[in-house]
C-alpha cells in the first residue's frame, strides 16, 4: 500500500490545530466587545459581521490564487496573515483608543480574519485531492478532514473555558502563537520533503476564472444546492437557539449543551457512517444525508416540543449532516478540472452565502408563524437541495475526476 505524503498529515493535523486556536477566541468576540469596550449591541453586531461579509468571496479568492502560485504558498499565506491578525486583536484590545478607532481598527482586524482563514479550507481540500491517487483515497482523508475540524471545534471553546482565558485578551494572544507555531511546523515539512505543487502557467483573471465555473451550469447546481444547506443548517445557531430559549426554563444552557451533543455527535458518527456508505456513489450518499435531516425536520412538527424530542431531532439531522456535508467535498473534486482544482474548491464556499441569508428567512418565519415553521423551512430548503443535487450530479462521470 502507497504510503500517504507527509503533507496529508499536516493538511489534517492543521485542521484540527487551527480550528481549535480560532475557536479559543472567536466564538467569544462577541462578549469580549461588550466587556471590555463601550461598543453598543448594534456595533458589536456590526464588528462580528465583518469576519463571515468577508468569507463569501475569499474562499474563491484563494483557491484561485492557490492555482496560479502554488498551493503551498498560499497555504502559508493563509496562516502567517491569520497569526498576525489574532496579534493585531491582541494589541488593538490592549490600547486605550476610544470608541470610534476601537470599531474601526477591530473591523478591519475582522474583515482580515475572514479573508485570510478563508484561503484554508479549499486550499486545505485541493491539496488533499492533489496529494491522493485513487478516489477512494481522496474520499477517506476529506471525510478525515472535515473530521479533524469538528474535533479542534469540540475542544476549542471547552479548553478556552477552562483556562479561564476564552473571553480575556489573552486568547488573541494564544491564538496567535498557535497560529505561528503551526505555520512553522508546516514550513519546515514543506522545504523537507518534496510535494506536489500544483501552479499554472496560464493565469487568466479573476473575473475568466470565475466565468469559467459559471458556465459549468452542473457545478453551479451543486454550489446552490449548497448554499440552500447551509441555510437550512444555519437555523441551529440562529432561530432555533431561540425555539429553545422561548421553550425551557434554563433554555440557554439547555441550547449549549445541545451544540456540544452536536460536537460529539460528528466526531463520534463521522467514521461510522463513512465505513457504512463508502461503497455507495457520492450522489447517493449525499440523497440519503438530504432524506434524513429533512424527514426529520418534519417529523417533529407533529410532535410536542420537549427535551426528549430536541435530543433526537439534534442527533438525527446529525446523520444528515455527516453524509452531506463531507460528501459536498467529494463531488467538488469530481467536478473540478486538474488545473482548475483550487477554484473549484474555492467556488464551493460560497455556500458560506447561506449561513448569511438563512437567518434573516428564518427569522421571518420564526416571527410570522411561530416555532414549528422554523423546522418546516429547514426541511424545504433540504428538499430543494436534494432535488438540484440530482439534477446536478445525474451525470457525473469518470471524466470529471
Amino acid at each position: 500500500m502507497r504510503k500517504p505524503s507527509p503533507l496529508l498529515t499536516i493538511i489534517l493535523f492543521g485542521n484540527f490545530w487551527t480550528k481549535a486556536a480560532s475557536m479559543l477566541s472567536l466564538p467569544f468576540l462577541a462578549i469580549y466587545l461588550s466587556t471590555h469596550t463601550a461598543l453598543s449591541a448594534g456595533w458589536i453586531g456590526f464588528v462580528v459581521g465583518c469576519q463571515p461579509f468577508a468569507a463569501c468571496m475569499a474562499g474563491f479568492w484563494g483557491g484561485y490564487l492557490s492555482d496560479h502560485f502554488g498551493r503551498q504558498k498560499i497555504l502559508l499565506l493563509s496562516l502567517a496573515a491569520s497569526s498576525l491578525v489574532y496579534f493585531g486583536f491582541f494589541w488593538v484590545a490592549a490600547l486605550p483608543f476610544l470608541t470610534l478607532y476601537k470599531i474601526i481598527f477591530f473591523s478591519i482586524l475582522n474583515l482580515a480574519n475572514g479573508l485570510f482563514a478563508s484561503f484554508f479550507p479549499p486550499v486545505s481540500q485541493a491539496l488533499i485531492s492533489d496529494n491522493c491517487m485513487t478516489v477512494e483515497e481522496k474520499t477517506k482523508f476529506l471525510h478525515a478532514r472535515y473530521m479533524a475540524a469538528n474535533i479542534g471545534a469540540a475542544i476549542g471553546p471547552v479548553a478556552g473555558a477552562y483556562a479561564g482565558i476564552s473571553a480575556g485578551n489573552k486568547a488573541f494572544f494564544l491564538t496567535s502563537i498557535l497560529y505561528t507555531l503551526y505555520t512553522l511546523f508546516t514550513y519546515i515539512v514543506i522545504k523537507k520533503h518534496t510535494v506536489n505543487n500544483t501552479a499554472s502557467t496560464h493565469r487568466p483573471g479573476l473575473a475568466e476564472s470565475i466565468s469559467v465555473v459559471l458556465k459549468d451550469k452542473k457545478f453551479s447546481l451543486l454550489i446552490l444546492a449548497s448554499i440552500l444547506f447551509s441555510m437550512a443548517y444555519s437555523q441551529i445557531s440562529s432561530n432555533l437557539s431561540l425555539v429553545i430559549e422561548h421553550s425551557f426554563v434554563n433554555g440557554v444552557v439547555f441550547f449549549s449543551w445541545m451544540c456540544a451533543l452536536n460536537g460529539i455527535s460528528v466526531v463520534v458518527m463521522q467514521p461510522i457512517f463513512y465505513f457504512l456508505t463508502k461503497e455507495l456513489e457520492p450522489k447517493k450518499t449525499i440523497f440519503l444525508g438530504n432524506t434524513i435531516f429533512a424527514v426529520t425536520c418534519f417529523i417533529i412538527v407533529f410532535f410536542a416540543i420537549s427535551k426528549l424530542s430536541i435530543v433526537l431531532f439534534f442527533l438525527l439531522i446529525t446523520i444528515g449532516e455527516v453524509l452531506v456535508v463531507p460528501t459536498q467535498s467529494v463531488l467538488t473534486d469530481l467536478f473540478a478540472p486538474e488545473e482548475k482544482r483550487g477554484l473549484y474548491f474555492g467556488a464551493s464556499t460560497l455556500r458560506n452565502l447561506g449561513n448569511s441569508f438563512g437567518p434573516i428567512i428564518g427569522g421571518l418565519s420564526l416571527q410570522f408563524f411561530g416555532n414549528s415553521a422554523v423546522f418546516i423551512l429547514m426541511g424545504l430548503l433540504t428538499v430543494l437541495s436534494a432535488l438540484l443535487n440530482k439534477n446536478s450530479i445525474s451525470r457525473i462521470t469518470h471524466e470529471n475526476q
